[in-house]
């Protein structure tokens, strides 16, 4: 009987050691899970911000309004939705700018 219970006792402390190791090993993968995923967010959000800027770009160069302060205040508007700060400094708008130009597909003489 005695062996019974030890080796009962030795199992058990296996089994709860077994488990306590699956429970912190998914803890731990399941806790970087959410910071893998912050880069993703972050690219899909810069790629929302592009297309903003890009889709405006094109309508604005089709329209008829020739103003460049109505230009740069809507890029202002569009960076100010996507939490982008010092939108005229940052590469990715100016990017953005020429992507809505080609989609404009302009002509040599309407530049």
């Amino acid at each position: 009987m005695i062996r019974f219970l030890l080796s009962f006792a030795l199992l058990t402390a296996a089994l709860l050691s077994a488990a306590c190791s699956i429970s912190e090993s998914s803890k731990s993968s399941s806790a970087s899970s959410p910071s893998s995923s912050i880069p993703a967010a972050k690219d899909k959000k810069k790629a929302g911000y592009e297309n903003d800027i890009r889709d405006y770009t094109a309508e604005f160069v089709k329209s008829s309004d020739t103003n460049p302060e109505t230009f740069r205040a809507r890029l202002g508007k569009i960076a100010a939705k996507y939490g982008v700060t010092q939108w005229d400094q940052d590469k990715s708008t100016y990017v953005a700018i020429g992507k809505g130009l080609r989609k404009a597909s302009l002509g040599k003489s309407q530049l």
